[in-house]
């Protein structure tokens, strides 16, 4: 039963990668969009000062909310946080990669392209143009990756252009988690 109650919060820290980047906070102050050039970047965008809510499902620990927020520092690097955790990432021409080399979505964006993943797995795009339903609207023209690992672990990540991850689904044999994007933008001001 243990390893059922760690698995939700193993999906959050596998969200952001298995490791904190030290170091002080980052500025939140929102900047300007911009831009890498990197053919992946529409399927992973940092845009500074958005916020990402997620619903959370998993079997032993029910439903939960899960909160993101992105940093943009220049072009090529950006950061996701959820809570005091923070995870670094860097746009290249052809792939975003977290800051410490771990390919997390690579060009070009074709059913069939391979890499190692994050997890140091084969990664795979498994499906293109897939139609994912959101609270209040469906993004079309999605992806979706499928890193297995030997340990018997599955995680499955739908991306969709000008969103990101939209969609996390990680099993390990007959227990699954889920984390569902629901909502997205910049933070509102009451």
């Amino acid at each position: 039963m243990r390893s059922r109650t760690l698995f939700l919060p193993a999906v959050a820290a596998c969200f952001l990668g298995c490791a904190s980047s030290p170091g002080a906070a980052p500025d939140t102050t929102p900047k300007p969009p911009q831009s890498s050039g990197s053919l992946v970047e529409p399927y992973f965008p940092l845009v500074d000062g958005n916020i990402y809510s997620f619903a959370t499902t998993d079997a032993a620990l029910g439903d939960g909310l899960l909160t993101v927020k992105a940093h943009r520092t220049d072009a090529l690097h950006g950061d996701l946080t959820i809570g005091a955790t923070r995870k670094s990432f860097v746009y290249s021409r052809d792939a975003v990669s977290y800051e410490s080399g771990a390919v997390v979505l690579k060009a070009p964006l074709e059913k069939g392209k391979s890499w190692e993943g994050e997890h140091g797995c084969p990664c795979t795009i498994a499906e293109t143009g897939l139609k994912v339903e959101l609270l209040e609207k469906s993004a079309t023209n999605c992806i979706e990756t499928s890193e297995t690992c030997r340990s018997g672990t599955t995680y499955r990540t739908t991306y969709c252009p000008n969103i990101g991850i939209a969609k996390l689904v990680v099993e390990q044999g007959k227990v699954k988690a889920v984390v569902q994007l629901r909502s997205y933008g910049p933070p509102i001001t009451l």
